[in-house]
């Protein structure tokens, strides 16, 4: 139904003032201009039935004085009228009420209002699963959203505490010879000589006396120590209670070993070395220490015997290679450790400190070990270096049926040879294993 158009003339005539009787002829004018502005209003109203369109007024600027006696047409020059139509005004121009009454309208929010309308059941039925399924989802995301918030804090504080209790620190010794001249010669005798005049100037404490011959190995035997294994080093080498002779303390630990250590990653120069209060491989939690705060007393004390005259390799160094590490981690003390020379006393001050990192989302991102040994029977390693390690010792195993004399990870496998491990499959296997040893939790 076309809107009404309101009527203009009465609304002017009850603004404009009459004319001065003194002046006619403008009175004349004035009339004039309202009649035609009546005129143009009876066309616009017929006009207005056909076409949905505004209608524009003009005034001559004769008539424009007289008009100022209204306050609300000063200045008026133009007038414009909006004809509602039937599809109500301009969207520009709506009311806030009514521009959101249209968009709640087509939005979401009548979705079920469609669904239930539409007529066609097929489509009904299509409309139900969308929803549904946009419902699930949201819900879904929203719970795994709360999840993520309750089990992880969003602030993490960092707190320094010094426990009265800590564990004991994991302790690796090596003699520096590798084979006890002595314990050689008397194995395989035909491949040593009795020293001679010179030799014992040169080496005299090889020389037991003036009255006693002295054993020494050809010098085409001294290779043996770069070529050395567990089997030979048992028969050949240095017993633990050969080597370490008192610890006092701590109630006493038996050494585990003896394993194999080299001074360069070749694999020359080997030793047997042995360990103290080791979890590598173990099924065993690492032991405790009370700590000492109002005086200082030594956790533990170890004498070690090594002798001179026992050097496989005349004129070679004499002494013991000794490291303290991490309990769950295996160690080659010629790296990080320090050499004790015979007649020597040392005092070594340790410091431990226990760094908690939390796992995924956080960043660290890293692997709580202790849940996965648990997990796996309390087997397998409990730190991201034995896992490398480890990592390593399965590959050559697998391919070579050996391991490398730098690999940490207690094994019982044969060293490979230098030209073995150069083997693509190995390596391969090796990186993509270590790739998921990340950094241990605690």
């Amino acid at each position: 139904m076309p809107a009404q158009v309101p009527s203009l003339s009465s609304d002017l005539g009850s603004k404009l003032r009459a004319p001065s009787q003194n002046s006619p002829r403008v009175a004349s004018n004035q009339d004039a201009n309202i009649t035609k502005l009546n005129q143009q209003m009876d066309y616009c109203k017929l006009r207005e039935k056909r076409v949905k369109t505004g209608c524009l007024f003009t005034l001559p600027s004769s008539a424009v004085s007289h008009i100022r006696t209204s306050q609300r047409l000063d200045n008026l020059k133009t007038m414009e009228i909006d004809i509602k139509t039937a599809d109500g005004p301009d969207p520009r121009k709506r009311s806030l009420k009514s521009y959101t009454s249209m968009v709640l309208r087509e939005s979401s929010l009548t979705a079920v209002s469609n669904i239930a309308s539409t007529e066609n059941r097929y489509r009904r039925a299509f409309k139900i699963f969308v929803l549904l399924f946009c419902f699930t989802g949201f819900f879904y995301q929203s719970y795994t959203l709360l999840v993520h918030i309750f089990q992880y804090p969003t602030i993490v504080d960092i707190r320094i505490e010094t426990p009265d209790v800590i564990e004991m620190p994991g302790i690796t010794f090596c003699n520096n010879n590798g084979i006890n001249r002595k314990k050689f010669c008397r194995r395989f005798p035909t491949r040593c000589y009795k020293a001679d005049e010179e030799f014992c100037n040169k080496y005299p404490y090889y020389c037991e006396g003036k009255n006693r011959t002295t054993l020494v190995p050809y010098e085409e035997n001294f290779s043996l120590v770069n070529n050395l294994t567990v089997k030979d080093f048992l028969q050949i080498g240095q017993y633990p209670r050969e080597l370490l002779v008192s610890q006092r303390g701590f109630k006493e630990e038996r050494p585990k070993g003896p394993f194999l250590r080299a001074k360069s990653l070749g694999g020359s120069g080997r030793m047997g070395c042995y360990s103290l209060f080791s979890v590598i491989n173990s099924s065993k939690k690492p032991k405790t220490t009370q700590i000492q705060k109002m005086i200082e007393v030594p956790a533990l004390t170890l004498v070690f015997s090594v002798s001179s005259d026992e050097e496989f390799i005349p004129g070679h160094r004499t002494g013991v290679y000794f490291a303290i590490h991490n309990p769950y981690e295996g160690y080659n003390p010629t790296q990080k450790g320090i050499f004790m020379k015979p007649g020597k006393t040392y005092k070594l001050y340790v410091t431990t400190e226990k760094e908690l990192l939390l796992p995924y989302p956080y960043e660290t991102d890293c692997t709580d070990y202790t849940e996965l040994w648990e997990r796996n029977n309390r087997t397998g390693p409990r730190i991201q270096e034995m896992c490398q390690h480890k990592c390593l010792l399965d590959a050559t195993s697998k391919h070579l049926n050996c391991t490398t004399v730098f690999n940490l990870y207690p094994s019982n496998e044969r060293i490979c040879k230098s030209n073995e491990f150069v083997h693509n499959e190995t390596i391969k296997d090796f990186f993509r294993c270590s790739e998921t040893c990340k950094n241990d939790c605690s």
